[in-house]
Protein backbone atom coordinates (compact mmCIF):
# COMPACT_ATOMS: atom_id res chain seq x y z
CA UNK A 1 0.00 0.00 0.00
CA UNK A 2 0.87 3.57 -0.69
CA UNK A 3 -0.07 6.31 1.39
CA UNK A 4 -0.80 9.61 -0.82
CA UNK A 5 -1.03 12.85 1.10
CA UNK A 6 -5.06 14.19 0.95
CA UNK A 7 -5.94 17.67 0.19
CA UNK A 8 -5.49 18.60 3.80
CA UNK A 9 -2.33 17.16 4.10
CA UNK A 10 -0.72 19.27 1.30
CA UNK A 11 -1.18 17.40 -2.08
CA UNK A 12 -3.33 20.43 -3.32
CA UNK A 13 -1.02 22.22 -5.98
CA UNK A 14 -2.32 25.76 -6.73
CA UNK A 15 -0.88 27.74 -9.81
CA UNK A 16 -1.69 31.03 -9.55
CA UNK A 17 -1.02 33.89 -12.94
CA UNK A 18 -0.41 30.64 -14.99
CA UNK A 19 1.69 31.65 -18.08
CA UNK A 20 0.31 30.34 -21.46
CA UNK A 21 1.84 30.71 -24.60
CA UNK A 22 1.34 30.91 -28.39
CA UNK A 23 4.64 29.65 -30.52
CA UNK A 24 4.47 30.78 -34.54
CA UNK A 25 6.60 30.95 -37.39
CA UNK A 26 5.98 31.35 -40.90
CA UNK A 27 7.05 32.58 -44.15
CA UNK A 28 6.05 35.88 -44.97
CA UNK A 29 6.09 37.55 -48.15
CA UNK A 30 6.90 41.56 -49.61
CA UNK A 31 3.80 43.44 -48.48
CA UNK A 32 1.69 40.98 -47.01
CA UNK A 33 -0.05 41.50 -43.21
CA UNK A 34 -0.45 37.85 -41.49
CA UNK A 35 -2.66 37.34 -38.53
CA UNK A 36 -0.42 35.08 -35.88
CA UNK A 37 -3.23 35.64 -33.36
CA UNK A 38 -7.10 36.84 -33.63
CA UNK A 39 -9.56 37.22 -30.71
CA UNK A 40 -7.35 36.41 -27.68
CA UNK A 41 -7.92 36.94 -24.59
CA UNK A 42 -4.53 38.39 -23.39
CA UNK A 43 -4.84 38.26 -19.79
CA UNK A 44 -3.40 40.57 -17.05
CA UNK A 45 0.14 40.85 -18.75
CA UNK A 46 1.94 39.52 -21.94
CA UNK A 47 5.16 39.41 -23.97
CA UNK A 48 5.36 39.25 -27.80
CA UNK A 49 8.77 38.70 -28.98
CA UNK A 50 9.48 38.32 -33.25
CA UNK A 51 12.86 37.30 -34.57
CA UNK A 52 13.45 37.18 -38.04
CA UNK A 53 16.79 37.57 -40.43
CA UNK A 54 15.74 39.75 -43.34
CA UNK A 55 14.21 42.83 -44.28
CA UNK A 56 11.97 44.83 -41.75
CA UNK A 57 9.04 42.92 -40.37
CA UNK A 58 7.06 45.05 -37.60
CA UNK A 59 4.92 43.74 -34.60
CA UNK A 60 1.18 44.90 -34.28
CA UNK A 61 -1.49 44.65 -32.20
CA UNK A 62 -4.82 45.65 -32.50
CA UNK A 63 -6.69 46.42 -28.97
CA UNK A 64 -10.40 45.31 -28.58
CA UNK A 65 -11.27 49.03 -28.82
CA UNK A 66 -10.15 49.00 -32.64
CA UNK A 67 -6.77 51.06 -31.61
CA UNK A 68 -3.67 49.96 -33.32
CA UNK A 69 -0.57 49.64 -31.67
CA UNK A 70 3.10 48.99 -33.21
CA UNK A 71 6.60 50.74 -32.88
CA UNK A 72 5.64 53.68 -34.18
CA UNK A 73 3.00 54.70 -31.91
CA UNK A 74 3.96 52.59 -28.72
CA UNK A 75 4.71 55.19 -26.60
CA UNK A 76 1.23 56.82 -26.79
CA UNK A 77 -0.26 54.27 -24.72
CA UNK A 78 0.22 53.38 -21.36
CA UNK A 79 1.79 50.32 -19.74
CA UNK A 80 3.56 49.47 -23.02
CA UNK A 81 7.76 48.85 -23.19
CA UNK A 82 9.25 48.20 -26.60
CA UNK A 83 13.06 46.65 -27.32
CA UNK A 84 14.31 46.77 -30.94
CA UNK A 85 17.19 44.89 -31.93
CA UNK A 86 18.53 45.27 -35.53
CA UNK A 87 22.41 43.11 -36.29
CA UNK A 88 22.75 39.66 -38.14
CA UNK A 89 19.10 38.77 -37.10
CA UNK A 90 16.59 41.73 -35.91
CA UNK A 91 13.58 41.06 -33.20
CA UNK A 92 10.94 43.49 -31.86
CA UNK A 93 9.94 42.52 -28.17
CA UNK A 94 6.51 43.98 -26.70
CA UNK A 95 5.54 44.08 -22.99
CA UNK A 96 2.10 45.02 -21.86
CA UNK A 97 1.39 45.48 -18.11
CA UNK A 98 -2.25 45.35 -17.32
CA UNK A 99 -3.62 45.36 -21.09
CA UNK A 100 -7.31 46.23 -22.13
CA UNK A 101 -9.52 43.31 -21.29
CA UNK A 102 -11.29 42.12 -24.40
CA UNK A 103 -10.22 39.95 -27.31
CA UNK A 104 -6.81 41.24 -28.94
CA UNK A 105 -5.38 40.51 -32.43
CA UNK A 106 -1.73 39.96 -33.12
CA UNK A 107 -0.26 40.31 -36.07
CA UNK A 108 3.12 40.76 -38.42
CA UNK A 109 3.46 43.23 -41.93
CA UNK A 110 6.44 42.88 -43.91
CA UNK A 111 7.65 46.71 -44.23
CA UNK A 112 10.85 46.44 -46.20
CA UNK A 113 11.34 43.37 -47.95
CA UNK A 114 11.76 42.24 -51.74
CA UNK A 115 11.71 38.52 -50.78
CA UNK A 116 9.51 36.75 -48.89
CA UNK A 117 11.45 35.67 -45.26
CA UNK A 118 10.80 33.61 -42.74
CA UNK A 119 9.92 34.47 -38.87
CA UNK A 120 9.04 33.12 -35.80
CA UNK A 121 7.99 34.20 -32.08
CA UNK A 122 6.26 34.04 -29.03
CA UNK A 123 3.30 35.28 -26.97
CA UNK A 124 3.94 35.14 -23.34
CA UNK A 125 0.13 35.30 -21.51
CA UNK A 126 0.07 35.63 -17.80
CA UNK A 127 -3.47 34.80 -16.82
CA UNK A 128 -5.67 34.32 -13.55
CA UNK A 129 -6.39 30.70 -14.16
CA UNK A 130 -5.47 27.80 -11.04
CA UNK A 131 -5.95 24.43 -10.89
CA UNK A 132 -6.10 23.10 -7.62
CA UNK A 133 -5.95 18.78 -7.71
CA UNK A 134 -6.78 16.81 -4.64
CA UNK A 135 -7.10 13.02 -4.04
CA UNK A 136 -10.10 11.38 -2.98
CA UNK A 137 -8.60 9.15 -0.11
CA UNK A 138 -5.24 9.18 1.41
CA UNK A 139 -4.22 5.49 1.00
CA UNK A 140 -4.34 3.58 -2.71
CA UNK A 141 -2.94 0.04 -3.12
CA UNK A 142 -1.10 -1.14 -6.86
CA UNK A 143 -3.74 -1.20 -9.55
CA UNK A 144 -6.30 0.78 -7.73
CA UNK A 145 -7.41 3.50 -9.93
CA UNK A 146 -6.24 6.69 -8.73
CA UNK A 147 -9.12 9.35 -8.08
CA UNK A 148 -8.40 12.52 -8.32
CA UNK A 149 -10.53 16.13 -7.81
CA UNK A 150 -9.88 19.04 -10.20
CA UNK A 151 -11.10 22.77 -9.49
CA UNK A 152 -10.39 25.18 -12.33
CA UNK A 153 -10.64 28.52 -11.04
CA UNK A 154 -10.59 32.46 -13.27
CA UNK A 155 -10.02 34.83 -10.20
CA UNK A 156 -10.93 32.05 -7.65
CA UNK A 157 -14.05 31.86 -9.14
CA UNK A 158 -15.44 27.93 -10.38
CA UNK A 159 -15.03 27.92 -14.27
CA UNK A 160 -17.97 26.02 -15.32
CA UNK A 161 -18.69 23.85 -18.40
CA UNK A 162 -14.89 23.61 -18.81
CA UNK A 163 -13.09 19.87 -20.26
CA UNK A 164 -10.08 19.42 -18.29
CA UNK A 165 -8.35 16.38 -18.96
CA UNK A 166 -4.77 15.25 -17.32
CA UNK A 167 -1.81 12.41 -17.89
CA UNK A 168 -0.76 11.27 -14.54
CA UNK A 169 2.54 9.12 -14.76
Amino acid sequence: MQNCPSEDEGLSKELLNNVQLLVFNNLINPGEIQVIASNIDVGNRFLTILNWSVGELNLEFITPSGNVINFNNYNSFNNISFFNQTSATSQQLFIFDAPQSGNWTVQVSALNLTTPTYYNGIILMEKNISIRLSAVKTIYVPNEPFIVNVKLMDNYLPVLNANVSSLIT
